[in-house]
């Protein structure tokens, strides 16, 4: 398989994040968009042939879902967020999938000096410098771009190892 798309997809109930990097070095999109949009733009934009999709996915985590220090009614809805969350990103996992795109599901990134709850001011620095974008972006953006940005190195070499 040759790559020529990389699509990265942090998963939400309401707004997605969805980054598009063409492996010649350009970015073709990148926004928080809905779960009808991101179809769309993945599907008019990127061949199934020749994308290779990194899928953010929490369910991969042992457990996701508990969460100490909050009062119950807080943390049962955390719960059922994360649970939506986790629904969107398996749907969107399967749609992709049997539509003929090579998915790939990765373990979100962990909480450290990138990344708390949201992405700290070192994260923010080391998305811009190493995606080259400067302008305006949000945590479902950045996430999307990151999960390219980990992952293109090996997604091209396993292409080109294949192709031999």
């Amino acid at each position: 398989m040759q790559v020529k798309h990389i699509v990265g997809i942090d998963p939400d109930l309401n707004r997605s994040g969805l980054a598009i990097w063409d492996v010649s070095g350009k970015w073709v999109f990148h926004k928080a968009v809905s779960f009808s949009e991101l179809i769309l733009r993945v599907t008019m934009l990127c061949q199934k042939e020749d994308t290779v999709i990194v899928l953010e996915a929490g369910w991969l985590n042992a457990k996701s879902n508990f969460r100490k220090g909050f009062s119950r009614q807080k943390s049962d809805r955390i719960s059922k967020n994360v649970g939506e969350n986790q629904a969107t990103g398996k749907n969107l996992s399967e749609v992709l999938s049997s539509s003929g795109y090579q998915v790939i599901e990765q373990k979100p990134l962990p909480k450290g000096p990138l990344k708390g709850k949201s992405w700290t001011e070192a994260g923010r620095k080391f998305i811009q410098e190493n995606s080259g974008i400067t302008g305006r972006l949000n945590d479902e953006e950045r996430d999307a771009i990151y999960l390219i940005l980990m992952r293109k190195q090996s997604i091209i070499q396993s292409a080109k190892q294949n192709g031999k």
